[in-house]
């Protein structure tokens, strides 16, 4: 950190930080099956897996469907930031998934 408060990488540049709003987080179970959140505020999330055994498929619209053949492939406690339009949706399907609003 700067001494501005700005937050630097090694190299000292600039670089962006978003904070987690965890008391909003939630957990989708997709384990035995696809599961979606409900819809969500516009904004941009923090994905992560929690828990998977070869990794989860993830899909993200009004309409959002996971399947094995289609979706964003995320490893098992990999996290990912996404923008999430509102009203959209996020599908999981194999483990479980953690929703995170940044601010």
């Amino acid at each position: 950190m700067s001494q501005s408060g700005i937050a630097q990488n090694r190299a000292g540049e600039m670089m962006a930080v978003m904070t987690p709003q965890t008391a909003q987080a939630v957990d989708i179970d997709g384990t035995s099956g696809h599961a979606e959140s409900s819809l969500l505020a516009e904004g941009i999330y923090r994905l992560s897996v929690v828990s998977s055994t070869a990794g989860v498929r993830v899909d993200i619209g009004a309409s959002a469907l996971a399947v094995a053949s289609h979706g964003v492939y995320m490893a098992d406690q990999q996290a990912e930031y996404y923008f999430i339009n509102a009203r959209q949706k996020v599908s999981v399907l194999g483990g479980i998934l953690n929703i995170c609003p940044t601010t």
